[in-house]
Formats: C-alpha cells, structure tokens, sequence
C-alpha cells in the first residue's frame, strides 16, 4: 500500500501549480519573437507606406471638390450664368477655397491646380466641353487659383516665421476675387459689351474688279493663323451678288472633341446698303458654335480707288463680347476678330485672277 502511494502521479497539476504553468512553462519567453516580428518591418518601408496612404487620400479628397466645382458649375449652366465671371473666377475661387481647409501638409498652390485639372478632365464627359472652351478657359483659371493659392502660401510661410495669423490677409484676397467674380451677373456689374473691328488694306486691282469679286461666293482657302485655325470655319456657303437683298448662307460644323460630338449651325448675311463704294451688311440669324462666344451685328465695306491698278478695302466688323471678364475676354476676342477680318480681305476683296500672278 505504501508502495503504491509513492509511485503515484497525478494526471493533472497540483492546485499550487496552475494550469498555464504546466502547460506552456516558458510562455513568456516564447512571446518575444512575436514581438521582434512586429518591430523587424523597417521605419523606412513604414513612413513610405503612410506617405501612400496619406497621397492617396488626398487625391481622392482632390476628386471629390473638383466633383462639387463641376456640379456648381452644371448649375451655373442651367441658370444662364456660364458666360458670367462666376465660371471663370469664381469656380477656380471655390476650389482653391475648398483645398485651403484640407490639412496642409504641402502647397496649397500644388493641390488647387491639381484640383483644377480634375475638374477640367472631369468637364469633357459631364458638361461635354469642347477642347476650344477649355482651351480658351484655361489660362485665366489657372491664373486665378495660382493668384490666390500663391497668396495663401506667402501669408502661411510668412506666419510660421512671425507666429501671427494670416486668417484676415487670406479672407481679403478670397472676398477681392468673389467680388471680381461677380462681373456679367448684372448689368450695374458689366463693361460695356459692344466693339466693332476695322482693318484696312490695299489690293492689286481696280474699283470694279474688287467689286466682281465681293459679288462672288466667298471661299476661304488661304491660311490661317493658329489661332483662328481652332474655331470651325464654314463646310458650305451658299449666295452671290452684291446688291440690296442679296444674301450669303454659311454652314458649320464642329466636332467638339476633335473627331466626335458634333455641333452643327448656320449664319445668313443679308446686304442692306449698297452702293458703288459702300456695302453694307446685316447678321440675320446665328446657330454657329461662335454664337456661344458673340454676337456678331453687322459687316461693312469700303471702296476707295488708289489708282487704275489699286483699291483700298476698308472692312468694319461689329459684334457682342458675351463673355466675362471683360479684362481677360475682351482683347483675346478683338485679336481674334481683327484676324478674321484680315481673312476676309485676303480671301474676299482680292481678285483671283491677280492673286494667281502674284
């Protein structure tokens, strides 16, 4: 019996010893590898996969406020206020606005124009832009949001040396170009709309040769500077004639993506004035895609006799600017009209037959 007592063992531990102790008695020394697996993924490899994450989320935050500017700006388009200053100014205002609240670990001028991009890119497939809008559109948009993204930078590298808040500098620059925005909304608010283009020029031939050939369908196959090249020029023109009542019929298509999304319009000229050295003529009707830029109002040619084998063609041309800001739209549309002009003395007012001996 005593025997037996002493070759006992118990199946499971004694009360003095616990369960986890018996079981796992170096438990404690077999935890520490996984923390040493933890702490072996380098801080380098660490900081470079926050840094992605972190670009990352900015640029999705980036997406979503040029989303919010193009949906302000569909707005803006239903409401008839497109060719106001509100696009051109104020949608750039609005996002550089917008990025200035996101945290500022990096410019806010690099993340604006970022933005500004976005909202380019995003435009062609939900407000079906053409490549001439935005490529008239671009300039001033970007110069706005680099003007007031850049100052927003200058006042907080500033404040980081002075310690002093720039919250009232930059909400002076932000008020400054909200008001500039506001030109076209209303008329107390808008430069006056109405120019009219005049350009001169002597040609080889006399009075009635020159007039021969205003009485002929105009054609326009002599080129073109750069910048008229954008704008469609017309596919078919119908009419002759030069006397009161006569009429030329212009036919346009543009492809506003170059090779697709078509928009198809027609101008119909109507002479009211005639005479042997004054034609003048009246703008009809417009469904061209330059109608969404101006309004053109009427032509105007003048005759004068040099001498037997020259005549000075004076060509006035009068539109409507519709787009705002005056300061940015006007010269552009004066430096594009005034090469139109040019185009119709070369390609109307010049005899054919001289320019072949030329």
């Amino acid at each position: 019996m005593v025997q037996m007592t002493q070759n006992y063992k118990p199946d499971h531990p004694s009360s003095a010893e616990s369960p986890n102790q018996a079981a796992f008695p170096e438990n404690t020394e077999n935890s520490r590898p996984e923390t040493k697996v933890e702490a072996s993924i380098p801080e380098k490899d660490m900081q470079q996969a926050k840094g992605y994450l972190s670009n990352l989320s900015i640029t999705s935050y980036l997406m979503l406020i040029s989303f919010i500017a193009v949906s302000v700006a569909s707005v803006l388009y239903r409401q008839s206020l497109s060719e106001t200053a509100l696009l051109y100014i104020g949608i750039p205002l609005c996002i550089t606005f917008l990025v200035a609240l996101l945290p500022r670990s990096s410019s806010v001028t690099g993340r604006s124009l970022t933005a500004l991009t976005f909202l380019f890119l995003l435009s062609i497939p939900i407000l079906k832009e053409g490549f001439v809008c935005i490529l008239m559109a671009a300039p001033i948009m970007y110069a706005v949001v680099g003007a007031v993204a850049g100052l927003i930078d200058y006042f907080i590298f500033r404040s980081r040396k002075s310690n002093k808040s720039t919250k009232l500098k930059s909400a002076f620059v932000v008020t400054l170009f909200g008001m500039l925005s506001l030109e076209g909304t209303h008329e107390v608010l808008t430069f006056d709309r109405e120019n009219l283009i005049s350009r001169s020029a002597i040609v080889e031939g006399n009075l009635e040769a020159v007039r021969q050939r205003l009485a002929e369908v105009p054609s326009f196959d002599k080129p073109r500077p750069f910048l008229v090249r954008l704008f469609p020029m017309p596919v078919t023109i119908e009419g002759d004639g030069i006397a009161v009542g006569d009429q030329r019929r212009m036919s346009f298509v543009y492809n506003k993506w170059i090779y697709s999304n078509s928009h198809k319009g027609e101008m119909i000229a109507e002479i009211q004035e005639a005479s042997d050295t004054r034609i003048r003529s009246r703008i009809l009707s417009d469904t061209s895609y330059l109608s969404n830029y101006l309004t053109w109002q009427s032509t105007e040619v003048v005759l004068k006799p040099i001498d037997n084998t020259h005549t000075e063609v004076t060509w006035e041309l009068s539109y409507t600017r519709k787009l705002d800001p005056a300061w940015y739209f006007d010269p552009l549309q004066k430096y594009v009209v005034g090469k139109v002009v040019d185009i119709f003395i070369e390609n109307i007012a010049k005899p054919k037959k001289l320019e072949k001996k030329l």
